[in-house]
């Protein structure tokens, strides 16, 4: 008997644990309220390098003519989604009406990032660059500027809907002809990104990467783009292997594992970036830290042109914790993390996101307005 009941907990056993093997294999695979449309394409498909799974556009929206790029590009970009575009001839403003998933699926995310990709690759054998505006709702977005037809683009935004549908609209300012060549929409949680306004996308870096590779979907499970970036000669890298305990914002351990300290302790560590084309434009800085060195003492002072943003700031052990701040319109920035006089070690930094306020004031419209 007793050798039955072992035999009996042991398949008993094997049953939990497979349930939750397949659990955590669908929360390695959740992409419930995710949007992914390849413009132009006909068909579906799972994406090879990320797993994400992409549909034809055709059932979101009713106008638009499909094209492949140019033949001596279809061999060059390993992006599956820049295969095809939809370009929009006709009309001053054809809309993309895209229904938002009920707050009942998606718990408490009613954020959503937006993010529309451009790559031309001569599609209309015209060489010739266009430039249009996108506008969710009524309310502008950004301008697409294509400078160079083997450059694909990237725009995004954080943006909370007014209604219970996102609409995506490119407008014909007859400087060329609109296109778009895949849509992404992912949900985001309320408590990350907090503020009032929508915020639109200045840069995401990974500092110090080890791997110089971007990251997305699945290491980032919003789908978020962290491009590696080295700050300069004076800077080193400080890594682990370690797993770093993951905060609301839950960026990719991978991102988290790595920092930029300067080589010189005494140093401060500086990073600079230009304001954007709209000089009224306010920045407003997510700051990721991890402390990656046991047993330390790191303390510094955060400051943006000069103004204090956070003082005494020592981040924890193998913990990610983000700073947050609104930064005063310039012309350029200047973010230095200075060490206070009780550090016994310099400041660090693992990763950055850069956003600009856009304030949207407009209800969206119906999508046949303006057609």
């Amino acid at each position: 008997m007793a050798n039955c009941m072992t035999i009996f907990q042991f398949l008993i056993h094997l049953i939990f644990l497979q349930l939750i093997l397949a659990h955590a294999q669908q929360q390695d695979d959740d992409q419930s309220g995710f949007i992914s449309l390849d413009c132009g394409r006909p068909n579906g498909y799972t994406d090879r390098d990320t797993g994400l799974r992409y549909n034809s556009d055709y059932d979101f929206i009713d106008s638009g003519v499909s094209h492949m790029i140019a033949p001596e590009y279809q061999s060059k970009f390993l992006y599956q989604q820049f295969l095809y575009v939809r370009s929009f001839p006709k009309g001053t403003r054809n809309c993309y009406t895209l229904k938002v998933p009920p707050k009942a699926n998606v718990g408490s995310r009613s954020k959503f990032l937006i993010r529309g990709r451009f790559l031309y690759a001569n599609y209309d054998n015209n060489h010739s660059l266009p430039s249009f505006d996108l506008q969710i709702g009524v309310d502008l977005w950004d301008r697409v500027q294509i400078y160079n037809e083997s450059v694909p683009i990237r725009k995004e935004i954080i943006y909370v809907p007014k209604s219970d549908f996102i609409q995506v609209c490119l407008i014909n300012t007859n400087s060329g002809i609109p296109f778009i060549s895949a849509l992404e929409i992912r949900p985001l949680n309320n408590t990350i990104y907090r503020t009032k306004y929508s915020l639109n996308y200045y840069q995401r870096w990974d500092l110090a990467s080890s791997t110089n590779s971007l990251y997305r979907y699945k290491d980032d499970v919003y789908d978020r783009i962290w491009l590696p970036v080295d700050l300069d000669d004076s800077t080193s890298t400080l890594a682990t292997t370690s797993r770093i305990m993951p905060s609301e914002y839950q960026l990719p351990n991978v991102v988290m594992n790595t920092a930029s300290v300067p080589k010189n302790p005494n140093d401060s560590l500086v990073l600079t970036w230009d304001s954007t084309n709209n000089i009224t434009d306010q920045f407003y800085i997510y700051l990721h830290f991890a402390e990656l060195t046991p047993n330390s003492t790191r303390i510094f002072d955060i400051y943006v042109n000069e103004k204090l943003l956070f003082g005494h700031y020592s981040p924890k052990y193998l913990h990610a914790q983000t700073t947050t701040g609104q930064l005063d319109v310039s012309s350029t920035y200047k973010l230095s993390l200075n060490a206070t006089k009780n550090s016994l070690l310099p400041p660090l930094l693992n990763a950055i996101d850069l956003y600009t306020i856009k304030q949207t004031l407009n209800s969206q419209t119906n999508d046949q307005d303006g057609k």
